[in-house]
């Protein structure tokens, strides 16, 4: 995977740049402290991707209402360990799982439990953690399985299941798939490629809001990301060297009414009885 990325590099050197910046600045995130309950100034310098911004602050504000400590805490599909840089470690024992082998040996960071597992069959015993998050994990799961990745989040948490997820709902006020479908017909035209994680998104299927109230009980369901305001930042987001002045952007022009309908993604939180 490594020399793939190298090879693809070298094919492109004009991209060099872009790519050390990148670096340089997700870097410099871990090692900065930022308030996670608004997206100041600083947070508009040093983040160019505001849709992972968004989902993991949304998640960790939940997370910090919880009173207690230690929390444990088990990521679902969590990847690279992001949400770690939202929560205080002296507070929270944090777990990543993900399917993805290759991304957990990415995270190098001790402090964090790193487990290779399928979220639909989760290696815990029940009640294992305080908290089970997925971070737009579930857009991934296939429509079929869906229903056993949702019951094994309740099963190994504790107290609560907290969701951030693109969706769509019959009513309208969802429009996940609707803002997947314009933004890779936007990829495909810009770059003559597919974005792989919104195409996994639409062959997978977005979970419908509707279905929710059927897996989680009395669930609170919270819309984010206005849609057309996540689409404008994801093109800018997506644009080298335009990328890093995304943060700028979305600051001084659509942080205000991001938080409209018709949204783009939901957040779900389920309070374990």
């Amino acid at each position: 995977m490594r020399e793939t990325r190298i090879g693809a590099l070298l094919a492109k050197p004009w991209l060099l740049p872009d790519k050390l910046l990148a670096h340089f600045l997700a870097g410099l995130r871990q090692r900065v402290s930022l308030n996670t309950d608004s997206f100041g100034w600083l947070h508009a310098i040093l983040y160019s991707g505001i849709d992972v911004w968004q989902r993991h602050a949304s998640v960790a504000q939940q997370i910090k209402t919880i009173e207690g400590t230690p929390i444990t805490i088990l990521d679902v599909g969590g990847s690279s360990g992001t949400i770690r840089e939202f929560l205080d470690s002296k507070r929270y024992r944090l777990c990543v799982l993900d399917i993805n082998i290759a991304a957990l040996r990415r995270i190098g960071d001790l402090r964090l439990g790193v487990v290779a597992g399928d979220g639909c069959w989760l290696p815990f015993k029940d009640n294992s953690f305080d908290v089970v998050t997925s971070v737009d994990s579930l857009e991934h799961i296939a429509d079929a399985t869906k229903a056993d990745y949702c019951r094994e989040l309740k099963r190994v948490a504790k107290s609560y299941v907290i969701i951030h997820c693109p969706a769509d709902s019959t009513d309208g006020r969802f429009q996940g798939t609707a803002c997947d479908t314009k933004f890779l017909k936007w990829h495909r035209q810009r770059f003559k490629r597919d974005e792989p994680n919104t195409l996994e998104h639409l062959q997978a299927g977005l979970p419908q809001v509707d279905e929710f109230g059927k897996l989680f009980p009395g669930a609170e369901i919270i819309g984010k990301q206005n849609a057309n305001a996540w689409f404008k930042y994801m093109t800018v987001g997506y644009t080298p060297y335009i990328r890093f002045v995304t943060g700028l952007f979305y600051k001084l022009r659509l942080q205000q009414r991001d938080n409209m309908p018709p949204y783009h993604a939901c957040l779900l939180v389920w309070r374990k009885l």
